[in-house]
């Protein structure tokens, strides 16, 4: 048995830990440097969304007044959720 609190950084060599050791449902941190990212796509709370085919859409918003770019368009709703301005190809 280990004591809790037992394990500590300094106690674990470098490497010792690998992924294929490591078996979780979920993963999180509050902060990481994770450097080059590989996905199949990625999603920001729909406001930074990459699909898995290159389409990228920003968003300062999903509702209401909000700027939306999405690869060669830009759209502007205002606060009632109708587009005003739409510049670019679609």
């Amino acid at each position: 048995k280990i004591a809790v609190g037992a394990v500590t950084a300094e106690k674990i060599v470098a490497g010792a830990v690998t992924a294929d050791k490591i078996s979780v449902s979920s993963l999180s941190a509050v902060s990481a440097n994770l450097g080059a990212v590989t996905a199949g796509s990625v999603n920001i709370n729909n406001r930074f969304i990459v699909a898995a085919d290159g389409t990228t859409t920003i968003q300062n918003a999903t509702t209401g007044a909000r700027l939306v770019l999405s690869n060669s368009l830009l759209q502007v709703y205002d606060a009632n959720n109708v587009l005003r301005v739409k510049l670019g190809v679609w």
